[in-house]
């Protein structure tokens, strides 16, 4: 996710306030920075994409106001805490100007530092996220023969597409991933990290998860100043560590299986004819617990080096 947002004056805020509005189990947002920068704006924008139908206005005076969904505090004169305000913080997301005058309880929340630049001769409001509680990730598995898709909040799933036994999933990849981030608000750049296998399975599968994860690690730097992070795996560790044994069948093709055995932390993989004895992935044990799987991945620095697990050189035309 990037850190730093540039607007002109009177330009919508909707790229950030988009993003913040999509973390769920966000708790507070804390802003800091010069007066006159922006603070009030954003809080203002973050309300009406809420639905506050009233008008927001600086609590400079009152310290605190609340809204229906969202309680606004100037800790301008503040210092301490905040456990006098603490029981109007219930199902209500809170937004604190001068943060930095008083300690908190949040868990889960985003410090943004907002103040006034000069670029090219022009004035910018600039919001740069300083501190960021919340992780937001993108799993993707296409090596098995299921299409499974999920959206990751501090190692919890949001939401997911699962697609089972699907011949081609280059037929349906690009509009699942477009479903799932349109009914969740998100666009790719909220995310901070893929996640992704890289086989051994099915051999357009594996090229096609590896190939939408390392194109976005390419684009987004130098096109969206993010820095997208991608987090890599052998699919045989997500069955290791589901099924507690040291032998595991994994489908290859419709004939074929992938026979991954593990002893003393040393990996071979062969081809068998025993299709019978293909292992099934358990999704619904990733979703009630991704922190078990997401901690076997290791995040790779230059996708163009990766090698991808085919366990096998794919045999197409020649001799």
């Amino acid at each position: 996710m990037k850190n730093k947002f540039y607007f002109k004056e009177n330009e919508s805020l909707d790229s950030l306030v988009n993003y913040l509005v999509s973390l769920k189990s966000l708790e507070a947002i804390l802003l800091d920075g010069e007066l006159g920068a922006g603070k009030t704006t954003l809080t203002s924008a973050i309300a009406r994409k809420l639905g506050e139908k009233k008008i927001v206005v600086s609590p400079t005076f009152n310290t605190m106001i609340c809204y229906d969904n969202l309680v606004h505090i100037d800790a301008y004169k503040l210092r301490g805490n905040l456990f006098a305000y603490e029981e109007y913080f219930e199902n209500k997301l809170v937004v604190i100007e001068w943060s930095k005058n008083i300690s908190h309880n949040f868990k889960n929340y985003v410090s943004i530092n907002v103040t006034l630049e000069l670029v090219d001769d022009e004035v910018y409001h600039v919001f740069e996220i300083t501190n960021n509680t919340i992780t937001k990730s993108l799993f993707v598995e296409t090596s098995l023969e299921d299409l499974f898709l999920a959206v990751i909040e501090n190692n919890q799933v949001i939401d997911y597409i699962l697609e089972e036994k699907l011949v081609k999933k280059t037929d349906l990849f690009f509009e699942k991933v477009n479903d799932l981030l349109a009914r969740n608000n998100l666009s790719i750049e909220y995310f901070d990290c893929i996640y992704t296998t890289k086989g051994p399975g099915s051999f357009t599968g594996s090229r096609l998860g590896f190939s939408f994860a390392a194109t976005n690690f390419l684009l987004h730097k130098p096109l969206l100043n993010n820095d997208l992070k991608i987090m890599l795996s052998p699919t045989y560790e997500l069955f290791f560590s589901q099924l507690n044994r040291n032998i595991i069948y994994i489908k290859a093709n419709k004939y074929k299986t992938y026979m991954v055995t593990k002893e003393n932390n040393e990996i071979s993989i062969n081809l068998s004819d025993e299709i019978e004895k293909i292992d099934k992935f358990d999704y619904q044990l990733f979703i009630k617990n991704p922190s078990q799987y997401l901690s076997l991945f290791s995040q790779c620095n230059n996708v163009l080096d990766e090698e991808l697990i085919y366990a096998s050189d794919p045999q197409i035309g020649g001799l």
